[in-house]
């Protein structure tokens, strides 16, 4: 923590300096498991941050670099024409044509039916493998491997749909002899609660699966 500002009113700073205060705590006594054993609280005061005229000129040069590298990434295969070529427009023409066909045909394959054929297959083949692991609570191979495949969009609602699905199956009832029948009257109802926080403890962990 910086004590002394005066020696650096002259410097320019993106982050100007901040004061801050840490407490750390240990419980070493209580063996509650419902009281935390370690706390700590860290106070941090105003942030500030201030961008010269020549600073903020920089880092929008930096972006519209980075933006510029990325298109030519993009369309490197297909062949820009040189610097020596410059003043001959039939090249530069012809260039930008193949890259313009090139982004039609990647929209156009994004939602042909052979596409959207194969993104249904995965969704229902997810779902019902997802709803197999719900049951048997065993990680599948195949599974995983869809997971590499699919989004994190799309994997977010398949698990919705079929944890949703998953809760409206019927679950299956054991046979009971006619002695289960006559101590089923006096016995307490069980409650089922394995579903109860289904839904949210398989969405919000999946960056953890």
């Amino acid at each position: 923590m910086i004590q002394n500002f005066d020696s650096l009113k002259n410097m320019e700073f993106v982050i100007h300096p901040i004061s801050s205060s840490f407490c750390f705590r240990l419980n070493k006594n209580n063996l509650q498991s419902n009281i935390a054993k370690i706390e700590f609280d860290w106070d941090i005061s105003d942030i500030a941050i201030e961008l010269s005229e020549d600073q903020l000129l920089k880092i929008v040069k930096i972006i519209e670099a980075l933006k510029q590298l990325e298109l030519q990434l993009r369309f490197a295969i297909h062949s820009r024409p040189n610097d020596l070529n410059l003043f001959i427009p039939k090249l530069w023409w012809g260039y930008a044509i193949r890259c313009v066909s090139s982004e039609i045909m990647v929209k156009k394959q994004r939602f042909s039916w052979l596409n959207l054929t194969k993104r249904m297959q995965q969704r229902r083949q997810y779902i019902q493998l997802f709803k197999q692991k719900l049951r048997t609570n065993k990680e599948d191979d195949e599974l995983i491997q869809l997971e590499y495949v699919l989004s994190a969009e799309d994997i977010i609602l398949y698990r919705a749909i079929g944890i949703n699905q998953f809760k409206k199956e019927p679950k299956p009832t054991a046979i009971k002899s006619w002695t289960g029948y006559i101590s089923s009257w006096w016995s307490k109802p069980e409650q089922n609660n394995t579903n109860q926080d289904l839904s949210l403890r398989y969405l919000n962990n999946y960056s953890l699966t």
